[in-house]
């Protein structure tokens, strides 16, 4: 999994926490807001078929001593 994903499920998980706190917190109108934050960053988990076949190309491609 590549660094940039685990980053982007990091942020997902703890704005999922973070909702569930506030909600718990009555802050309903600021849950949501985090909630809204946490489905935005989780569109960056997806790895568009493009980018992981260039991906793949590259570490095909790369030299045998890096």
């Amino acid at each position: 999994m590549p660094l940039d994903q685990i980053g982007w499920g990091v942020t997902v998980v703890v704005c999922l926490v973070t909702v569930v706190i506030l909600l718990l917190s009555g802050y309903v109108g600021y849950g949501g807001v985090v909630f809204a934050v946490a489905c935005s960053a989780a569109i960056n988990l997806r790895l568009p078929r493009e980018r992981a076949a260039a991906a793949e190309r590259a570490v095909a491609e790369r030299p045998a001593g890096e």
